[in-house]
């Protein structure tokens, strides 16, 4: 019975053991299986992707084939348009020739009209410095006369002075006129003064003026009042003012003068 028991233990062991490797087989046949399942699923997929990819691009293929199509038919009906556009840009292509000749034409006419105006602009710019140094020539000229007359014989005032000195020629300090200039009473410093304007009467009144001043400069008598300056600027005459009046008011209508020698 013991040697029964050790069989049939035996036994036992062996049908666990073959169902055991049976049952790792399995195991093994049911992970390829699994594994052929996950291929041939990634497979299918990976062709249904394709499948996808390729009717999407018929589809865009369609979709840009029918654009084309679309283009082509407008690309046709606007082609007469073209057509005529092109015809008139032609005539605008030879309307502008013409009009660059004639506009070429006119170039070379202003190019000549400057050359002529530059000719007449260097004639005017010799005219002009011919004008500026006879100018200047006049100005030293001038200066020279002026600084005859403001030599040694006469104090010379200047315009500002002369101004001051008559409130800037203020009506109620006029106390005389007449065809030679007007006569202002005024204050130089602290002298009262009577201020003899020439009247303006351009170059005539220069030279008259410089010809007063050559004669007052040679006269010398008791009874003629010296000019104490002038103002060349302002041809103006500088005197002592003197309260007595003028000469008209000391000597009376058909009488003797009334002067007071001495």
């Amino acid at each position: 019975r013991l040697e029964q028991a050790i069989s049939d233990t035996n036994n036992v062991k062996q049908l666990a053991f073959q169902e055991s490797v049976q049952r790792w087989r399995a195991e093994e046949d049911a992970m390829d299986a699994k594994k052929k399942a996950s291929a041939a699923e990634y497979k299918f997929a990976k062709v249904m992707k394709q499948r996808t990819d390729v009717e999407e691009d018929l589809a865009r293929q369609k979709s840009e084939h029918i654009r084309y199509k679309e283009e082509h038919d407008k690309f046709r009906s606007e082609l007469p348009i073209i057509q005529a556009e092109c015809s008139d840009l032609e005539d605008q292509v030879r309307d502008s020739e013409i009009a660059a000749k004639e506009l070429e034409e006119k170039i070379v006419s202003a190019v000549e009209l400057l050359i002529s105006f530059r000719k007449k602009r260097d004639q005017l710019e010799i005219e002009r410095d011919n004008a500026i140094h006879n100018m200047e020539s006049l100005k030293k000229l001038k200066e020279q006369r002026v600084a005859a007359l403001s030599g040694p014989r006469f104090p010379t005032f200047s315009l500002i002075e002369i101004g001051e000195a008559t409130c800037s020629f203020d009506p109620s300090k006029k106390i005389g006129d007449g065809t030679y200039g007007s006569i202002y009473q005024g204050m130089l410093g602290h002298m009262e003064v009577a201020i003899r304007m020439l009247p303006n009467d351009g170059i005539q009144a220069q030279l008259m003026f410089e010809h007063q001043v050559e004669i007052l400069s040679r006269l010398r008598h008791p009874n003629i009042v010296a000019p104490i300056g002038i103002c060349p600027e302002a041809r103006s005459i500088v005197y002592e003012y003197l309260e007595r009046g003028s000469l008209e008011t000391a000597w009376p209508a058909g009488g003797e003068p009334a002067l007071c020698h001495g």
